[in-house]
């Protein structure tokens, strides 16, 4: 039975061009009320909008720039022409934002198939761009929450002691952001099982703690251990 239909947060569609002016009109309110260099300010607004990746590379050309002033082989800076720079900005979030939604469509798209070998590749690369929970916006939070849950789960099933360690490893950011959000679950069977996609999150990493409790070797004491935090789990998620 194929998953529902997932929440607008994953696949909602590209602003529209009224949308676009907009923003840019706004994100220009914003500048002028903040004071500071005009590059740290929309470098921040990369990372605070979740948009990780432009915002490196934005990083890159701004040095780029730097050192092309230095050496007098460019005497303009892109900062002079502030509607190009911020149509420019806004236009790079843009994109990044729905390329997150359509890599997490992917994912959906492939765990159909019966190719397991490429499902593992594409969840590899696109965790380069959606595990990053720690974020101001809401939208890109939401995303990476998850991703992080469909990643994690997809670990779980793998069950080698590696996979197991890296699920618990990335959970707990996500299951801090979903805290107190009323995110849904939309993959099968969590939707019926669970009210909040933290419920589901939190239930879980009590599972991987269960599966790592009963690891080949372990000794009984680390075995409790890792059942108290199964426990401890499962109360965070009530």
């Amino acid at each position: 039975m194929p998953d529902p239909i997932p929440t607008p947060a994953i696949y909602a569609h590209a602003c529209t061009d009224t949308d676009a002016k907009f923003g840019q009109k706004s994100e220009l309110g914003r500048l002028q009320r903040i004071k500071g260099p005009i590059y740290k300010v929309l470098g921040r607004g990369f990372y605070q909008d979740g948009c990780f990746i432009s915002g490196h590379h934005f990083e890159c050309l701004v040095n780029m720039e730097q050192t092309l002033i230095e050496r007098k082989h460019e005497i303009h800076y892109v900062h002079e022409n502030m509607d190009f720079l911020l149509q420019l900005v806004e236009n790079v979030k843009a994109a990044e934002q729905m390329c997150r939604r359509l890599l997490y469509q992917t994912i959906g798209i492939a765990e159909k198939q019966k190719y397991q070998w490429l499902t593992e590749q594409l969840y590899s690369i696109i965790a380069k761009y959606m595990l990053e929970p720690t974020t101001d916006n809401l939208l890109a939070k939401e995303q990476s929450t998850r991703f992080v849950f469909k990643y994690a789960k997809h670990l779980m099933q793998k069950g080698k002691p590696n996979d197991l360690q890296r699920a618990t490893s990335i959970l707990p950011i996500a299951i801090e952001a979903a805290c107190g959000e009323g995110w849904k679950p939309d993959t099968i069977p969590e939707t019926e099982m669970f009210r909040t996609l933290h419920a589901a999150l939190s239930s879980l990493m009590a599972n991987i703690y269960m599966c790592k409790a009963k690891e080949p070797g372990i000794t009984r004491k680390y075995a409790l251990k890792r059942t108290q935090k199964a426990i401890k789990a499962i109360a965070k998620g009530i």
